[in-house]
């Protein structure tokens, strides 16, 4: 049985004339995988004339970060991301290996994010061969394949309603 451990927390906070809400957790497991989800939700706001963007539940998408690391027994732990290209953080599931995942979880639709991965725990990147491979699963685009990408990031702009799956697979390279 696996027990989880879970610390949330929330703000409000006005920026810019526009109120925002944002709140996190961290839920830790037996194993030690730390996964960290922020959500943030806008609300309208008029400021001066200028009308501020919206995100809601009628405009998200989902993501689910994948693991896979070839041979199945390597021992590399990894860290997998998502973020807004500005740098905010969404998800990050740390010290993973093969088979993990970060759950699914909801990202905005219309937004460019970066999708990333960065070495763990005794891990360097340096000594696999990395890739990512995404696919949309559920949604109106349901089976559209994006073009697989050699490294370590990629970005993505999600569409409404669709449901992403990105799996990071990295290959220990031999000397």
């Amino acid at each position: 049985m696996n027990k989880l451990t879970w610390t949330a927390a929330a703000v409000a906070a006005v920026i810019g004339g526009a109120i925002v809400f944002a709140s996190g957790a961290v839920a830790s497991d037996a194993h030690g995988k730390d996964r960290e989800h922020h959500h943030v939700r806008h609300h309208v706001s008029h400021h001066r004339g200028h009308h501020f963007g919206v995100l809601s539940a009628s405009g998200a998408a989902s993501l689910e970060l994948r693991k896979v690391v070839v041979p199945g027994s390597d021992s590399g732990r990894f860290n997998l991301i998502a973020r807004y290209l500005a740098g905010a953080l969404i998800s990050r599931t740390v010290n993973v290996g093969n088979g993990s995942t970060s759950g699914r979880f909801a990202i905005p639709a219309g937004r460019l994010l970066n999708i990333e991965e960065t070495a763990g725990a005794n891990t360097s990147l340096s000594s696999y061969s990395s890739q990512i491979a995404c696919v949309v699963v559920s949604g109106p685009d349901t089976g559209m394949v994006l073009p697989v990408v050699s490294g370590h990031a990629e970005r993505l702009t999600a569409k409404p309603g669709d449901g992403y799956t990105c799996t990071f697979t990295n290959t220990r390279k031999t000397s």
